[in-house]
């Protein structure tokens, strides 16, 4: 699906997505433990009844059941069937079940191995990861993706970079946060947001974890942080025990009130998560319907196999406006995974960054202690951005610049990259978590004006 079009879809209106699929198909008879995708596989009828369901309440985009069918979680769970053949059966199922009444998401999720420094999975491993699953998906003909319940702005950056190697089809981001909008791995979601917006995603969001009531001030917040429009798609209620089995103890009217909330509040996507099921889903629909935020998004018309897919927009839907658009363009702000920084705040420039002028952080990566570099930074001054020379690595900065970028990402600080390389500039933009300034070497080279827009970085203007 055209990227505009999905813009044009979320103008004055409420998408409605569908609602759980892990615990409608534990309810459906699915052992707890055993990997969701196979057993899918196994027992298509559950997850189109489920499916089918959710698109006679009103659903409007299906998320294919393809959450953790990439290759490391499938190696992790034993399961020897190729990624792109378990990704094509399964979006397969879905597109059946929508049969042109509902859009299709490849669904996306955590691999479940920490990234480096605290584990062992390199950031390009994990793109590589993402790239076939995504590739995978595109091949089986959804018309969007949907990266949803992470924990980690780094992970989160990984496969919209791996999305975007395969395709220019929308992209939903989704966070699992708690009621202050962080995640446990600390990520700040409207720090998340404003990165992922620099980066071209089409929708920010959060689902799962919390009930709609703690969900609400959290949406509220990412309107205001971001010009995107916004995803909620909350539990119902907070799980409690009964008996062995995990109970969510809101209805289907007790659920709508607060989402009509959520939907006052400007969110544009709106479904749920654990412990709904299709009868939400229908309460939504008719709560949008009343206050005319539900509208029809037309026939989807698939061509065969890996054709291309159009969504027919009713009458009186046109593209969104320039105030209703979102932005394309990376905003002034600088960001940390924890942090936002104001560009036009920052007046100086420390140069604690430049290995060539601060021989304690040679030092540091001369003895490989990544750890210690965080302290030889020290602390910036208010209005201070730190210059991060890329130069002074020295011959073996191909080999630095992952473990130097993620310890300067966990400094905290907001950062200036420079380099006489473009490469070098690409490969720690790749792996600096969050918003950096750069200096380019030629601010007139429009490979480099690409690699900005890529990444969401922003050209500084502080000289020294």
């Amino acid at each position: 699906m055209d990227r505009e079009i999905f813009r044009s879809l979320t103008k004055n209106r409420v998408l409605l997505l569908d609602g759980a699929t892990g615990s409608n198909l534990l309810k459906a008879g699915m052992p707890a433990g055993v990997c969701t995708e196979t057993w899918v596989l196994e027992h298509p009828r559950a997850i189109q009844g489920l499916q089918r369901a959710y698109v006679e309440a009103g659903s409007q985009i299906l998320f294919a059941p393809t959450f953790s069918a990439n290759a490391i979680a499938l190696k992790e769970r034993q399961v020897d069937m190729p990624v792109e053949e378990i990704n094509r059966r399964l979006v397969a199922l879905s597109r059946e079940a929508a049969d042109g009444r509902a859009l299709v998401a490849g669904d996306m999720t955590m691999t479940g191995k920490q990234l480096f420094p605290a584990g062992t999975l390199t950031f390009d491993r994990l793109v590589d990861c993402y790239e076939e699953q995504a590739a995978a998906l595109r091949d089986a003909g959804v018309e969007l993706f949907v990266v949803e319940t992470m924990v980690s702005l780094q992970e989160m950056r990984a496969a919209v970079l791996a999305v975007r190697r395969c395709c220019d089809l929308p992209i939903l981001a989704s966070f699992t946060v708690d009621e202050n909008g962080y995640t446990f791995l600390g990520t700040e979601i409207t720090a998340a947001a404003v990165t992922l917006e620099g980066m071209g995603v089409d929708a920010v969001g959060v689902n799962c974890s919390m009930g709609p009531e703690q969900m609400l001030p959290v949406v509220e917040k990412l309107r205001e942080a971001t010009g995107l429009p916004v995803l909620a798609k909350a539990n119902a209620g907070s799980p409690r025990q009964e008996e062995g089995r995990v109970v969510y103890p809101m209805d289907a009217r007790q659920y709508v009130i607060h989402a009509e909330q959520m939907a006052d509040a400007g969110v544009s996507l709106l479904g749920g998560c654990c412990g709904t099921t299709p009868e939400f889903i229908k309460e939504m629909r008719e709560m949008l319907e009343r206050k005319g935020l539900y509208r029809p998004i037309g026939r989807i018309k698939r061509g065969p196999e890996k054709q291309e897919q159009t969504v027919s927009e009713p009458d009186g839907c046109g593209g969104a406006s320039g105030e209703d658009r979102c932005r394309l363009s990376p905003s002034r702000y600088l960001a940390t995974d924890r942090k936002l920084f104001c560009l036009d705040t920052m007046t100086s420039l420390s140069r604690a960054g430049c290995v060539s002028e601060n021989p304690g952080l040679a030092e540091c990566l001369a003895c490989g202690e990544y750890e210690d570099i965080a302290d030889e930074l020290g602390d910036l001054k208010d209005g201070q951005l730190l210059l991060v020379d890329l130069d002074g690595l020295g011959s073996e900065a191909n080999e630095r610049l992952e473990s130097f970028a993620a310890q300067i990402s966990a400094s905290g600080m907001p950062v200036c990259f420079c380099a006489s390389s473009l490469q070098h500039l690409e490969e720690a933009l790749r792996y600096y978590c969050g918003i950096a300034a750069v200096r380019l070497p030629d601010p007139a080279d429009r490979e480099a004006r690409r690699i900005l827009s890529r990444y969401g970085a922003v050209e500084c203007g502080i000289r020294t």
